[in-house]
């Protein structure tokens, strides 16, 4: 055979394989490219791409599938694990598809396990194991894959977190919960952050805020354990709020019932310190005064009325003595009030301030009255220019 007869052999074996092998390389690569975007072109290109299959038959079952497209889910999802045994998608498909045929639930879920053993970040296998273990009774199994599914895909916690925020009023699931935020999850904040403000059940809330690991000295944390305590009081558990408050911040001594009477140092979380308003037209707020001490000064504009500083005490019925050191720097016509009111609503006292120091005998009733807010609060003139008060300390002590 001359040499130019074997280049033409060589030509013609060209000619005849490379358009196949061209054709395949084309293919490939089409359903390499639009498997998962476009699983139906990925398929017409390459019928045998088993990660096209597996999204097609994902796409299906999680559209309302009707009996015959249940037939196609179940056939797209048997091929794509037949030709690729580690797709969790397809495991996924085909234990929806038999859930919904009503197969046995044991059943499903060994392919669901099967689906999460593959890949932990298959949201909707997170989520089918999760109404499983509820639907069983398991609490802690169904923590486990809210966790999975949170950590996996931080967008469906908009979806997960109100659920385990509702469920934390139920002692049987905040136990648990706690254990689990205790570990310090990456969702932690997102659920407090909406915890907090929304529990109605003050005894998980007291069960879980040692689990919430909140910091009184990080600037973050403070202001959550500021809302715990407030929303302790507000649920009634004054006493329980004041315990809490007592580990964070200073409190007063003996028999005085007001914290930071003196404004010696900048308040601590609310309720059970100093708020001071900040309007523009009625505004309070901390400032030195003589011997290294502080006071409060606080400014009304004419018109205007309402609180400039406000505390919540936890009382015991009996006798006390409210006493308010301040210096009326107005000419106008305000005036500068001290109210004390149960939280209830029951008004215990209201007087006016008139020259530098106001003392008045209060008595607390023997009920409805277990926290009170003491507010200074104030009134501006009728005209002319705002007026100011310095308010050096107020005293609410057990006589």
């Amino acid at each position: 055979m001359t040499s130019i007869q074997i280049k033409l052999r060589r030509v013609m074996l060209i000619a005849v394989i490379a358009p196949p092998l061209l054709w395949l390389s084309v293919a490939a690569t089409m359903a390499g490219v639009y498997a998962r975007r476009s699983p139906d072109i990925a398929l017409a290109w390459w019928p045998w791409s088993a990660d096209a299959a597996a999204t097609k038959s994902s796409r299906l079952v999680l559209a309302d599938a009707d009996a015959r497209t249940l037939t196609e889910v179940k056939r797209l999802a048997v091929a794509a694990l037949a030709r690729q045994p580690v797709t969790p998608t397809a495991a996924r498909s085909l234990a929806l598809a038999w859930s919904m045929e009503g197969k046995p639930t044991a059943q499903a879920e060994r392919l669901m396990r099967y689906s999460e053993a593959l890949s932990r970040h298959d949201t909707a296998t997170q989520l089918w194991l999760i109404e499983a273990q509820v639907q069983r009774g398991d609490i802690t199994g169904a923590l486990v894959h809210y966790d999975r599914a949170m950590r996996t895909a931080p967008e469906i916690r908009g979806q997960l977190i109100p659920i385990l925020v509702a469920a934390a009023d139920d002692a049987a699931v905040a136990r648990p919960l706690g254990a689990l935020i205790a570990r310090n999850p990456s969702w932690r904040y997102d659920f407090i952050a909406a915890f907090l403000p929304s529990v109605k059940n003050p005894t998980t809330l007291a069960m879980l805020i040692p689990s919430l690991s909140l910091d009184p000295k990080s600037g973050i944390d403070r202001p959550l354990l500021g809302v715990a305590i407030s929303r302790l009081v507000a649920l009634g558990q004054p006493i329980t709020a004041q315990h809490l408050y007592r580990k964070i911040a200073p409190v007063a001594e003996g028999r005085e019932r007001v914290n930071n009477s003196d404004f010696a140092h900048d308040p601590g979380p609310q309720p059970f310190d100093w708020s001071f308003n900040t309007e523009s037209d009625l505004m309070a707020s901390r400032e030195p005064a003589e011997e290294g001490r502080y006071q409060l000064r606080g400014t009304v504009s004419a018109g205007v009325s309402g609180w400039l500083a406000r505390q919540t005490l936890v009382l015991d019925p009996g006798p006390y003595r409210l006493d308010i050191s301040a210096t009326n720097d107005a000419a106008n016509g305000s005036v500068l009030t001290m109210r004390l009111t149960c939280i209830g609503g029951t008004a215990l006292s209201s007087q006016p301030v008139t020259g530098d120091r106001l003392v008045i005998d209060v008595t607390v009733p023997a009920s409805g009255c277990l926290t009170a807010q003491l507010s200074i609060e104030a009134q501006g003139g009728l005209d002319g220019p705002a007026s100011d008060y310095l308010i050096r300390r107020v005293s609410f002590t057990r006589r």
